[in-house]
């Protein structure tokens, strides 16, 4: 669809797996979770679809115009572990990313994964080197990161529990949170090419939302649909 919400198209008719959460548009692909829970990739029209890994399970995490990030199941001890791996678009080239880690809540930028930590603070790695570094020590839920800085959600008042989408400027040592909006609740937001898409909930309906990181475009809410058994963001999650 356009980004005013206008001319929806179908192109994927249901192929894709019950769980997927994740969907990237790079060099003119699209990469999705297959219906058997395997990578795939297809056209922009949805034509050529075609399965990149192998014929086990996995979870697409992240895809940028080199790698792809995501989760399999490793035997550790005897026992499954889910790992988060790296490997080139073709498929080729897989190796964890920490290994025996799972990371959480991923976003890719340049050679380093962003992740969440444990305690909700923000880490990355650097692509193969085998080792992490906190990035800021904030209490953050869903990351994102585009060019040199980095959006998530946290609250901003923990008694109420409004909950703001704040950024984080990377190249400042002070890593100095900005709160650029406030929202009901949520569970969803995305940033990709200086554009972020984001979802404001409450008990009745969820409205898709998208403005600019830089600020030239405030806010459109593109469309909104009926609140059925969705999953945002609660105090639950800050336990």
């Amino acid at each position: 669809m356009k980004n005013d919400g206008s001319d929806v198209e179908v192109i994927n008719n249901n192929l894709m797996s019950n769980s997927f959460n994740y969907l990237y548009v790079i060099n003119d692909s699209i990469y999705f979770s297959g219906i058997n829970d395997t990578i795939w990739k297809m056209d922009l029209d949805g034509n050529n679809m075609k399965e990149i890994t192998g014929n086990y399970e996995v979870e697409l995490l992240g895809v940028t115009d080199k790698y792809i990030v995501f989760d399999k199941y490793d035997n550790i001890s005897d026992q499954n572990v889910q790992v988060t791996y790296i490997m080139d678009l073709d498929g080729n080239n897989q190796r964890p990313l920490i290994p025996g880690t799972k990371l959480s809540n991923i976003s890719v930028e340049n050679d380093y994964v962003y992740y969440i930590g444990p305690d909700q603070n923000i880490f990355r790695t650097k692509i193969d080197s085998n080792e992490s570094e906190l990035v800021a020590n904030v209490k953050a839920y869903i990351l994102n990161v585009y060019g040199n800085s980095a959006y998530y959600f946290a609250y901003t008042d923990s008694d109420t529990l409004q909950l703001g989408i704040w950024k984080i400027d990377l190249l400042d040592n002070s890593f100095t949170p900005e709160l650029i909006r406030t929202l009901r609740s949520s569970y969803y937001m995305d940033v990709v090419r200086g554009y972020a898409n984001f979802l404001d909930v409450n008990s009745e309906y969820v409205s898709v939302n998208l403005f600019k990181t830089d600020g030239s475009l405030e806010n459109i809410e593109l469309f909104t649909y009926n609140n059925v058994n969705s999953q945002a963001l609660d105090a639950s999650q800050t336990e």
